[in-house]
């Protein structure tokens, strides 16, 4: 039997190293799941794009949202959200100030937010978008002609 020596006290045998490299393959073909943070650091948004899209919520070590399912069904038969390979990534920060026209309660009103768009190789995008007191996503489709929403997969 042939040994590699990684310690003196760790020995590892050709089944050692093959597991090791099952495991590095394995892990580098999965699809990692993205992760978007609010602008002061406090609340998590977690995105699972492995087969269903999923959606989770954590402020500190606080589960706001489990992982939840993202998924529209239309009327032209698609179900986006579904067995979506992902195409590409963009995130972005915004750090401006909104002027009401009416100062209602603020003269001035921060519009700070953490953005991740993910577009996917089917004609659809998913917004996420994190900011200091909350989050929220839409999707956007590029499919021709009108679609209608049949169902909301939450």
């Amino acid at each position: 039997m042939l040994r590699l020596i990684f310690s003196r006290r760790t020995p590892l045998t050709l089944r050692g190293i093959a597991a090791l490299l099952a495991l590095a393959v394995a892990s580098a073909t999965t699809v990692a799941d993205e992760t978007l943070w609010s602008p002061n650091g406090k609340l998590r948004v977690d995105i699972d794009t492995r087969q269903q899209l999923r959606i989770a919520l954590r402020a500190g070590d606080e589960v706001l949202l489990q992982p939840s399912a993202l998924a529209l069904s239309l009327n032209n038969g698609v179900t986006v959200g579904v067995d979506a390979e992902v195409k590409q990534l963009k995130r972005q920060q915004n750090r401006s100030v909104i002027t009401p026209v009416v100062a209602y309660k603020r003269q001035h009103i921060r519009d700070d937010y953490n953005e991740l768009r993910i577009d996917f190789k089917q004609p659809y995008s998913l917004i996420v978008r994190a900011a200091d007191d909350g989050i929220a996503w839409r999707f956007e489709t590029r499919f021709g002609g009108r679609i209608i929403v049949l169902d909301e997969l939450v």
